[in-house]
């Protein structure tokens, strides 16, 4: 998946990843590593990194989770939620299968809301193969309810 940033979105230095791993579970990557999305990368050591990071592909060396850009407060590792955004519009959340309550949780309105400021306008929630698609222009309580 392929990071799109927003104006005014800054990686920040603050927040490393650590032993934060879960883009390597929660998003799909395609050639030469063909991890689908909600299983473990066989190139990734959980918990502490890349393998092969010096020669990570491409969609891996330039994605930053929404996290690393400074919204929400909790880690990915630790809310089992991995948010991209992938077009000035559209936003992508990787939700660990299990988990699909953890959009429920405050935090993560606040976020969505943070987007919708920033005028995304179209949310993918994923969750191993299962996929919908959300139009932020409507309640933001309905997404949070009804995802996956």
């Amino acid at each position: 998946m392929k990071n799109v940033t927003l104006s005014d979105q800054r990686v920040r230095e603050d927040r490393p990843c650590g032993s934060c791993t879960m883009c390597c579970k929660l998003i799909g990557i395609g050639e030469p590593i063909n991890s689908p999305a909600g299983s473990w990368c066989k190139e990734c050591e959980i918990g502490s990194g890349c393998k092969i990071y010096e020669a990570r592909p491409e969609e891996c060396r330039t994605f930053y989770c929404s996290w690393k850009f400074g919204l929400g407060t909790t880690r990915p590792d630790k809310s089992k939620v991995v948010i991209g955004v992938v077009s000035l519009k559209h936003a992508m959340i990787f939700l660990d299968v299990g988990r699909s309550d953890a959009l429920r949780k405050t935090e993560f309105k606040t976020i969505l809301e943070a987007l919708r400021r920033k005028r995304i306008e179209k949310i993918t929630v994923v969750c191993g193969s299962k996929r919908e698609n959300f139009n932020l222009k409507k309640p933001i309580e309905d997404l949070m309810r009804s995802a996956i």
